[in-house]
This record gives structure tokens, C-alpha cells and sequence, in this order.
């Protein structure tokens, strides 16, 4: 059976970002900055969507990937939706590492079946 360690949780450990945009990881941390670079989808305009693509596919158009990576999984479509309140500039760090967006990540990562598939990428352990 599989698990996830997250060495940032682990080490309580967080990502800020030079705007003041808070993330739990690097990982989440990068793919917000990519999609953003490419054209940041508009708020609440994002529905989550299948993943036909491959990784050889994504490689080759990357710049098109960028583009949807927040459409993959809640976890982006929520930080989206919160991104002014996951902000230094709107919101002390107390409050942002208790925002319901930062609470749903760490419940989700409990469970393999609810965890983010970024968390599985890179985060992944056999358990014994």
C-alpha cells in the first residue's frame, strides 16, 4: 500500500514566493508560477477535467500544458479561487497555514485515494 511523506509537511516547512503567495511545497509552488507565466486562467472559471495526455505529450507542448495545469485537480482550482487570502500581502502567515485551503491539502494527503496527484508524484512512499 502506498503513502504519502511530504518532507515540507514533515519539516513544517512552507514555500513563499517573491509576490507573497504562500504554498505548502515547491512542486504546487511551480506549477502555479507555470500556468501563471502562460496565461493564469480567469477565477472561478476552472472545471476539473480529465488527463488524456501523456507525459511525452506534455514535454513536447509544454507551453500548453502550462496553460491548464490548474484545471487538473481541486487543489488548483481552490488555490485560484483563495489566492488573494493565500497572500502576505492580504493575510499573516498564522492565518494563511490555517485557511481551509491548507487544511484540505494536509486531510487529502492522508488518504492515497484523496490525495493530491501532485502529492503522489512526488511524495510517494511504499508503506510497510
Amino acid at each position: 500500500m502506498k503513502c504519502i511523506s511530504c518532507y515540507w509537511f514533515e519539516k513544517s516547512e512552507v514555500q513563499i514566493n517573491p509576490d507573497g503567495q504562500v504554498f505548502p511545497c515547491c512542486f504546487i509552488a511551480n506549477t502555479t508560477y507555470l500556468s501563471k507565466s502562460h496565461g493564469y486562467p480567469e477565477r472561478n472559471s476552472l472545471e476539473p477535467r480529465e488527463d488524456p495526455e501523456g507525459v511525452l505529450y506534455q514535454l513536447e507542448h509544454h507551453e500548453g500544458i502550462a496553460m491548464n495545469i490548474p484545471t487538473k485537480e481541486r487543489i488548483n482550482i481552490d488555490y485560484i479561487k483563495y489566492e488573494d487570502e493565500l497572500n502576505l500581502k492580504n493575510n499573516s502567515i498564522h492565518d494563511i497555514l490555517n485557511h481551509k485551503w491548507f487544511k484540505d491539502i494536509e486531510k487529502d494527503r492522508e488518504n492515497w485515494d484523496t490525495a493530491p496527484m501532485i502529492c503522489k508524484d512526488h511524495c510517494t512512499v511504499e508503506s510497510k
